[in-house]
């Protein structure tokens, strides 16, 4: 979509940084392949990570997931996980949204 790799992160369609930090990814339905990156799960100040509907992407939830404390939404529904739903994602604590 939008200003991809072309300017600030905080430009990038479906991307929102508050503070210099990213909050949210909302790239649902974008039509995504490839694997996602594990080091999306080192983005501790993520709120939204919402990557349902890209059916042609990859990857697996790292349990390091734990350190995402303000996560609320998840959406992974649609993307190819590779590897078990850990036991960390249940310690989130502000997670109220989740599809899988």
């Amino acid at each position: 979509n939008e200003n991809w790799l072309t300017g600030p992160i905080s430009t990038w369609f479906g991307i929102t940084v508050i503070d210099g930090r990213v909050t949210g990814i909302d790239l649902w339905n974008n039509n995504l392949n490839g694997t996602f990156s594990s080091e999306i799960w080192t983005l501790i100040e993520l709120n939204v990570l919402w990557l349902s509907g890209n059916y042609s992407l990859s990857g697996s939830i790292s349990p390091s997931i734990e350190d995402l404390s303000n996560l609320r939404q998840l959406g992974l529904y649609g993307v190819e996980l590779s590897g078990g739903i850990p036991q960390e994602i249940s310690t989130l604590p502000n997670l109220f949204n989740l599809e899988l």
